[in-house]
């Protein structure tokens, strides 16, 4: 995948956001960015004579999704992409509160776990509960896991508020903590994994520009639920 490239404009927040959505498909990003970019432009509080399109954004526009359906597509990515976030915000608080053995096969489970509980996502659609789907949808999005974790933590770790995460002034901040799971990532290697290689490889995840600055989670919070979870996987090995 490329170094993602940021412009320092505003839309430096929808492009990421593109990305999130619709890490293998170009056509997808393309036509995502094209109508929030149009969307924000027309939504401005000054009001505004013409907005200048060019010939290649207008044609993504013709060849998008109507609103109606693009809402229903970036919901369903969007609930698939939580669960590979949330198998990636697992390793890292595990590493971060120095929980013995981090593994895929745990933060899997801790997934699973959370899924049971929680049941449903906000529209009322059911979680994925199974091994084969987390696994699945951890695969499909692994290149943009370190975004959607870093959204996943700020809920028991806020660095910002949920309704600001993408909000000027708080970006920035989301970037850094981005860009530190993603250094995690790319340098953790589970003690049993096989092959032992990192769970993020260099190369095949959305990179930020190296100028961004990593945000470590610093915090004397020990994840109660994660933890709570763990001994249950414990007690089912035993």
């Amino acid at each position: 995948m490329p170094k993602i490239e940021l412009d320092g404009t505003r839309l430096d927040e929808i492009w990421v956001r593109a990305i999130k959505l619709f890490p293998q498909n170009l056509e997808m990003r393309e036509r995502y960015f094209a109508v929030e970019r149009i969307r924000t432009e027309i939504a401005d509080d000054a009001p505004r004579a013409r907005v200048d399109v060019g010939t290649f954004t207008l044609r993504l526009l013709i060849e998008a999704p109507s609103l109606a359906d693009m809402k229903i597509l970036v919901s369903e990515c969007t609930k698939q992409a939580m669960v590979a976030g949330d198998v990636l915000a697992a390793l890292y608080v595990m590493d971060r509160f120095k929980i013995p053995e981090p593994s895929m096969n745990k933060a899997v489970f801790c997934a699973q776990e959370y899924a049971k509980k929680a049941k449903t996502y906000g529209d009322g659609t059911p979680l994925a509960i199974s091994e084969a789907k987390i696994r699945q949808y951890w695969s499909k999005y692994r290149s943009v896991a370190h975004f959607w974790a870093a959204s996943r933590l700020e809920e028991s770790y806020p660095f910002v508020q949920q309704d600001q995460l993408f909000s000027r002034g708080h970006f920035q901040k989301f970037l850094e903590v981005s860009q530190d799971i993603y250094f995690f990532g790319c340098a953790f290697i589970p003690k049993r994994a096989k092959p032992q290689e990192p769970i993020l490889k260099h190369g095949e995840c959305w990179a930020l520009p190296d100028e961004i600055q990593p945000k470590q989670l610093s915090s004397t919070k020990e994840p109660a639920h994660l933890m709570k979870y763990l001994q249950k996987y414990k007690a089912a090995k035993t």
